[in-house]
């Protein structure tokens, strides 16, 4: 996820910073299932990427198990229509969504999302959630912003405040 915002670092690398596992571990960190209000603690914080900047991380969250709902199915929706991945947890851990189907309501809302595709950075790969097995209890959308004034020295004479580019499901495996 933090590669896609220009903030190159790897899931073990994650994993150790949220969970304060030493920085020497040389094994990758367990895949234990964790509760969700730990992964929003990890997010909503200071970062330092592989190339040593810095940045700061803000989620919007929908955690049913404590009963935070900041976001809904518009939400995700639209953040997907924007390019913005979204953090998801099912299957026992932290997934990347990177596409849904839904319907439209008679009225014009959105109906409930039928079919969801992720990318599982665990596995390195792209595949689709099966309803039947897989609830998610947690879904993210995040705002990256870089933290000081040498992350912004390359883009001096840039002057548009966002970066997009279309989501490549490849981008997100083995990052």
């Amino acid at each position: 996820l933090f590669k896609y915002y220009g903030h190159p670092m790897t899931q073990t690398e994650i994993v150790r910073n949220v969970f304060h596992m030493p920085a020497d571990t040389t094994d990758t960190p367990p895949n234990v299932p964790r509760k969700p209000s730990d992964l929003t603690k990890g997010l909503n914080r200071t970062w330092k990427d592989d190339n040593g900047n810095s940045f700061n991380v803000t989620a919007s969250v929908l955690d049913l198990e404590n009963q935070i709902i900041q976001l809904g199915s518009d939400d995700i929706i639209n953040a997907l229509k924007a390019n913005k991945p979204v953090i998801i947890g099912a299957e026992g851990h932290a997934m990347l969504l990177t596409a849904v189907k839904y319907s439209i309501l008679p009225g014009g809302g959105t109906g409930p999302i039928t079919y969801a595709r992720v990318v599982d950075p665990l596995y390195g790969v792209s595949k689709p959630l099966d309803p039947a097995h897989s609830v998610a209890q947690y879904a993210a959308t995040v705002t990256v912003e870089d933290n000081n004034d040498e992350n912004n020295a390359d883009n001096e004479n840039d002057d548009s405040t966002e970066k997009h580019h279309e989501i490549q499901s490849d981008e997100f495996l083995r990052t």
